[in-house]
């Protein structure tokens, strides 16, 4: 898919459907328990949020500089399409880093 013609949409699914195949390593934050960070290639990053004060979903990527280059906020998008991709995407995210995290716990006290 040529980047310049990618719409929203599409590019939020392929983050969806990527981490739905283990593909992308996402990471708590650590400062906000709702949100989550992943690096992709050539150190663009992505962060995927739920709004304390609701139930929005909000995604930003940044290039390699911390530069945004996508903003999506599914509080403000028109596009039910757009916003129900947004919330698949932060369900999916939210559910693989749980999902992680208890494989890990599994792990740590297998020996014990």
């Amino acid at each position: 898919m040529d980047a310049m013609h990618a719409s929203p949409i599409a590019i939020v699914n392929r983050l969806r459907t990527a981490t739905l195949e283990g593909r992308l390593l996402w990471r708590s934050s650590g400062e906000v328990p709702t949100e989550y960070k992943v690096v992709l290639d050539e150190g663009h990053s992505v962060i995927v949020a739920k709004v304390p004060a609701g139930t929005a979903v909000v995604l930003t990527m940044a290039n390699a500089d911390g530069k945004p280059t996508l903003h999506l906020d599914s509080g403000r998008v028109k596009d039910d399409l757009l916003r129900l991709a947004l919330l698949q995407l932060y369900v999916a995210v939210r559910d693989r880093v749980a999902a992680l995290a208890l494989e890990d716990a599994a792990r740590a006290v297998e020996d014990l």
